[in-house]
């Protein structure tokens, strides 16, 4: 019996472990959990606020709109002004006017981290709107910033009022409605770690076509879950999970679009997230009256599924780095 032929060259090797996050991206991280709490906090008592200022649920989930409006105009207008200021002035600066608006230890607290790790003269770049003409001819530019739009508006049709949804689909006590808003959170910071996760191995378009087809399909499904409570917290949990996992394989998908002009596209990237809020929130109050709370996910599905259908007709490749 012939011995096997030796093989040619050295034997593979086993794939690095993936290196730990520096300690300032967590910091980053939580600069983000705080924003992210006050600007969506609302959404789980809203019926309250409703109820204390004598107008409807959606009378009163037009305040996201405004909010999302508000950061939609003036967020890239704001980062083009600030482009050639220290990163560090510019971020301890928001948070301080977050703090200052709504009184929170928290913002506080993360701009004297971000004072003590941040180096004064720490430059990222900045971003500038020059070019914006140029960027926004290219069709799968537009293709691809019209999902973000298009997904976010579904998510929150149900979001801007997510207090009321699981009220009208569970009867619920305030404390049980806090502890089911707060497990439905912490999917979200599972999605956000498993959406990079899967963008890695998957690569962004197939990962974002995944998760917008399960998005989709747990939206359809969220109205058959009247009455049982299991199942409304899976089916939230679950669409929760694909909403937030969205966010990175879609930055990465813009990045391999156009990756020198990846800072403006990002930016019009965070313009369409909070448009598609102000929509959604504007588009779901409307439609209370309608379909009632328990069946706003449906409206909802309607936009995730022309997402999907952008996605479907955007067939050019990522361009060369």
């Amino acid at each position: 019996m012939a011995n096997p032929a030796p093989s040619s060259g050295p034997p593979p090797r086993a794939p690095a472990p993936a290196a730990p996050l520096p300690g300032l991206l967590w910091l980053f991280a939580a600069c983000n959990f705080v924003i992210g709490t006050g600007a969506f906090g609302m959404t789980g008592y809203l019926g309250p606020v409703a109820d204390g200022l004598g107008v409807s649920v959606g009378a009163a989930g037009q305040t996201m709109t405004v909010y999302a409006l508000a950061n939609a105009v003036l967020a890239p207008l704001l980062m083009a002004l600030t482009a050639r200021w220290p990163r560090a002035w510019v971020m301890q600066g928001a948070l301080g006017l977050l703090a200052g608006g709504s009184l929170g230890v928290a913002a506080l607290l993360i701009g004297w981290l971000l004072h003590r790790r941040l180096r004064a003269d720490m430059d990222a770049g900045g971003t500038s709107l020059r070019g914006i003409g140029t960027v926004l001819r290219q069709r799968d530019v537009v293709l691809a910033l019209l999902l973000t739009l298009l997904y976010f508006t579904g998510i929150f049709v149900v979001t801007a009022c997510m207090g009321p949804v699981q009220l009208a689909l569970n009867p619920l006590t305030p404390g049980g409605l806090s502890a089911l808003l707060a497990g439905i959170g912490a999917a979200g910071v599972m999605g956000t770690l498993g959406g990079g996760w899967a963008a890695d191995q998957l690569g962004p378009r197939r990962t974002i076509a995944l998760l917008l087809t399960c998005l989709l399909l747990t939206m359809i499904a969220v109205p058959w879950t009247a009455g049982h409570l299991a199942w409304t917290a899976i089916a939230f949990a679950v669409w929760t999970v694909c909403g937030f996992g969205l966010m990175t394989p879609q930055q990465s998908r813009l990045a391999e679009v156009a990756f020198t002009q990846a800072p403006l596209l990002l930016s019009l990237n965070a313009s369409m997230v909070y448009i598609g809020t102000a929509l959604g929130s504007a588009i779901g109050g409307a439609a209370i009256p309608v379909l009632g709370f328990e069946r706003l996910a449906w409206l909802g599905a309607a936009f995730v599924a022309a997402a999907l259908l952008t996605l479907a007709v955007n067939t050019v490749p990522p361009r060369p780095r």
